[in-house]
């Protein structure tokens, strides 16, 4: 397990999912109008956060996809839409 991930805390608690802010895309050096969009931010309990990206070096948002216990896949986004530009358009498209 990652060190960034144990900083966390184990057993940390989902506060709430959401799209990345502008600063945040901006602090990761994605720029705030991503032509891939915003990514979704898991934003835990004591203030951590945790989000995808689209590879493993970084290279801009990613999603997030997963099973349930089930086996039914399933696709992790905020309720609502995504984000939308100056000019209007949703960023995620």
């Amino acid at each position: 397990m990652s060190a960034r991930l144990i900083a966390l805390g184990l057993g940390s608690t989902i506060k709430e999912i959401r799209w990345m802010t502008d600063e945040e895309m901006e602090k990761e050096g994605w720029g705030a109008r991503n032509r891939s969009g915003n990514g979704v931010v898991l934003e835990m309990v004591g203030g951590g956060k945790i989000y995808a990206s689209r590879d493993d070096e970084g290279n801009g948002p990613g999603a997030l996809f997963g099973e349930t216990a089930g086996g039914k896949s399933i696709y992790v986004a905020p309720d609502g839409s995504p984000p939308e530009t100056k000019d209007g358009r949703c960023k995620n498209k």
